[in-house]
Formats: C-alpha cells, sequence, structure tokens
C-alpha cells in the first residue's frame, strides 16, 4: 500500500502542475481571442458645460436592418462615450438619436435629431455651447455729415466702419433730374475713424468710397465720380416673383469677426427689393480686405434658398429653379416617412422635420420636434425610443408629432461636419434649400 500511495503523489502533483501550466497558458489566449471580437461602432465626446442643470441629454443607438434599439445612454458633461459590438454582430452602420430634454416651471422641450446610416468607427464630438469671442467696438465720441450727390438711381446704402454700421437713422434723399444727392446727418463717431460708404443701384450694381482721417463734426461732401466700383464680383440671378435678403461683411487681416461687425459691403432688405429692377445682384468684394462673412436668401412661396459663407469671396451662388425643388408627401409619418421630391442630383443630405405641442404654457406644456438627417435616397425607419425616457416623460406624444419641412443641404459639407470637425468659432458655412409644408 506504500508503495501505491508514493506512486499516486508523485502522479498528483504532475497532474495539478500540467493542469495549472496549461490554465496559465491558455487564460491569455480566451482573453485575447475575446479581445479580437469586439470592436467599437461609435464614439461620442461631450464637452464641459454642453448641458444645463435643467438639460437632460441622451444618446440612442439603432440597428438600420431590423430597427432594433442597440444601445443607449444618458449624457454627463465631460464625458466620453464609446459603444462596443462583436464583430460578429453584422452591421456596417448605424443610425444615431442624441435627445435633448429641457425642463422649465411647467414645461417641457423635446429636440432630436436623428442621423442614419452613421459608418462604424465613427467618432462625433457635441459642439460647444461657448460663444465666439471678438473685441466689441468703443463707444461713439461725436458725429459727422456725409452728403453723397450727383448719383444714379440709389436703391441701398450704408456707412460702416470696421466694427459695423456706423449709421443713427436713415438719410434724407432728393431726386432733381433722375439724380439723387443722400445726406446722412447723424453718422456716429468713432477713433476708429476709417469708414466706408457702399451704394448698390437700380441694376443691382454697387460702389464704394473709404473716407480716411475724419474728424468729429466734420461736413463730408462727395460726388458720384468718386466712386469706385468693387474688385471683384459675385453674381447673384434672382428668379422672380420671391423676396430676398443679402449681406457682405469684410474683415481687416487679423481681425475678429463675427455676424454683425466689419465693414459692410452690402446689405439690402427685403424691403429694398423693389428698388432694383434687375434680375441680377452683383454682390462686391475688395481686395484690401482680408476675408468676409457672405449671406444670402430667397424666399417664394415655400421655397426657401439660404446660403452662407465664411472666409473666401464665394465662387457661385444659384439659387437655380424653385419648381425643381417640389415636395409631394405621400405618407407624414416619421415611422413611414414617403415622398417624392427633386433629384439626389442636386443635394448632398436631406433632413426632414417633424413637431407638435400640446397643454398649456407654465401649467403643463410639452412640445416635439424631431429631424432626421438623411444621404441619398431616402428609407423609412421606426423610431422606437426606449422605455426608460418615454416612461419619464409620458406627457411627450412622441407619435403625435406632425410633418413640417424638408431641407436639402446643397454643399458638400454634410449637416454631420460639426460633430465630426467641430469649429472653435462656431463658423460653419452652409447652403440650404427649404421646402416647407
Amino acid at each position: 500500500m506504500k508503495k501505491l500511495v508514493f506512486v499516486f503523489l508523485p502522479l498528483l502533483f504532475l497532474v495539478f502542475a500540467c493542469s495549472k501550466k496549461s490554465s496559465e497558458v491558455e487564460k491569455p489566449i480566451e482573453e485575447e481571442i475575446i479581445a479580437q471580437e469586439i470592436e467599437t461602432y461609435f464614439t461620442l465626446n461631450v464637452p464641459e458645460n454642453k448641458f444645463s442643470d435643467t438639460t437632460e441629454a441622451w444618446v440612442v443607438l439603432h440597428d438600420p436592418n431590423n430597427n432594433n434599439v442597440l444601445d443607449y445612454q444618458r449624457l454627463t458633461n465631460g464625458t466620453t462615450y464609446t459603444f462596443e459590438k462583436l464583430k460578429s454582430d453584422f452591421f456596417i452602420a448605424s443610425n444615431i438619436s442624441l435627445l435633448s430634454i429641457a425642463t422649465d416651471n411647467g414645461n417641457t422641450s423635446l429636440y432630436i435629431s436623428t442621423y442614419t446610416f452613421i459608418d462604424n468607427g465613427t467618432e462625433w464630438t457635441l459642439d460647444s455651447p461657448t460663444a465666439p469671442k471678438f473685441t466689441p467696438r468703443e463707444n461713439p465720441t461725436g458725429a459727422l455729415v456725409i452728403k453723397a450727390n450727383n448719383l444714379i438711381s440709389p436703391a441701398s446704402y450704408n456707412v460702416s466702419n470696421s466694427f459695423g454700421s456706423t449709421l443713427s437713422g436713415g438719410a434724407s434723399n432728393s431726386t432733381v433730374d433722375q439724380q439723387t444727392a443722400l445726406s446722412f446727418d447723424n453718422v456716429l463717431f468713432f477713433n476708429d475713424n476709417r469708414y466706408l460708404l457702399s451704394l448698390f443701384d437700380a441694376n443691382g450694381d454697387g460702389k464704394y468710397m473709404f473716407l480716411d482721417d475724419l474728424t468729429d463734426g466734420q461736413i463730408v461732401t462727395l460726388d458720384n465720380t468718386q466712386l469706385k466700383t468693387f474688385d471683384q464680383t459675385v453674381p447673384v440671378y434672382i428668379p422672380e416673383g420671391g423676396e430676398y435678403y443679402s449681406s457682405v461683411f469684410g474683415y481687416n487681416q487679423g481681425q475678429e469677426y463675427s455676424q454683425g461687425n466689419g465693414y459692410i459691403l452690402n446689405l439690402i432688405f427685403p424691403f429694398d427689393n423693389e428698388k432694383i429692377t434687375s434680375g441680377t445682384l452683383n454682390l462686391g468684394y475688395l481686395n484690401t480686405l482680408d476675408r468676409y462673412i457672405t449671406t444670402f436668401n430667397y424666399t417664394k412661396d415655400k421655397f426657401n434658398y439660404s446660403y452662407k459663407k465664411y472666409g473666401e469671396i464665394p465662387t457661385r451662388i444659384f439659387i437655380g429653379y424653385p419648381e425643381e425643388w417640389n415636395v409631394e408627401v405621400t405618407n407624414e409619418s416619421i415611422h413611414n416617412f414617403q415622398f417624392s421630391g427633386p433629384s439626389t442630383n442636386l443635394f448632398y443630405t436631406q433632413s426632414h422635420h417633424w413637431q407638435t405641442s400640446s397643454g398649456t404654457k407654465d401649467v403643463d406644456y410639452s412640445e416635439i420636434h424631431w429631424a432626421v438627417i438623411h444621404r441619398g435616397d431616402y428609407y423609412p425607419f421606426s423610431y422606437q425610443l426606449p422605455d426608460e425616457i418615454l416612461e419619464a416623460y409620458p406627457n411627450l406624444d412622441i407619435n403625435g408629432v406632425a410633418y413640417k419641412r424638408s431641407i436639402f443641404y446643397l454643399d458638400r459639407q454634410s449637416a454631420t461636419a460639426k460633430y465630426v470637425d467641430p469649429n472653435p468659432n462656431l463658423l460653419l458655412d452652409s447652403e440650404t434649400v427649404r421646402i416647407e409644408n
């Protein structure tokens, strides 16, 4: 018996040692295999101070193949969220919905933006709520008068310095023998006293003149012959029957810029439209300025064209033909939206918008705004939200939203660019056509 025991113990030790060694070798291999089977399909970065204390935010991810909710998370400031899946779970894209729920004094507002077919591996950073900083203009120290004589049918006119408009009132005018005299009787005087006078006539052509080294109380008199034509122009062909707004603000090199400040090269409001009889407006630009903000909006019935560009001079602003953008909706439901509309050759991205409201303000009021952003051909999809969100806000009638409008993005920069490449100055070029329901 003793011999058997002595033989058994070494064998038992050998088996245990081999088993332990095998376990030590196999465990890292198993972990490595598991690691290889997992991949991140979406990453979301939330900056600090993005959401206020009265705002709740969520991200919800759907599988486009079967409408199932893949995952969802409540968002907090200063956090990065990664969403993973097994490699064997085959889907190459997901639908991403960003939700923002604001509550205030009995009012609830839900804003949802759903982006469809977002490629696996995509990483987004939500845009920062910080406003762009720019140097404010000093207070005026006086006033001056500018008189422009012998003008031919002036339709729009502005006086500005590098910080924006210097007019504190309109301009008086008188016309004799088809020549007009303008008098700007209360132009604000600043230490930054290089002024730009810009005018557009009935033919849609612009002229300008810089006025330098002015003094408080000065009366400046000039003649039409002293005005110059712009160095470069961008023609905008305007369809009949609508109204438009246009503006061009120019900035010196190194100047911080924001909508509303800068030299005014062009500023035409809809009430000026009838003064311009030409079907073409020639926006003007100057080589002495470093960069611009160009804005143009045109509206006719349910059609709206909107253009905005920061920095360089636009190469082209083309409204096109409003009749090409007709949208015929056959099913307004957000879960089965169907329509016939413009050719996909005319745009890069499309978004469709629904909204609804109910209740009484400051008592039980609620409103929902839902946008679905989609590239190429539109595919209906059932956008069901997780029960956790719906149960927390039972007064939000998700299924009661009504279709309101469609927006088509004409520029290559997609609607998701602000998340992929956030601009610290919150400046984003855009060119869209909006069709109201």
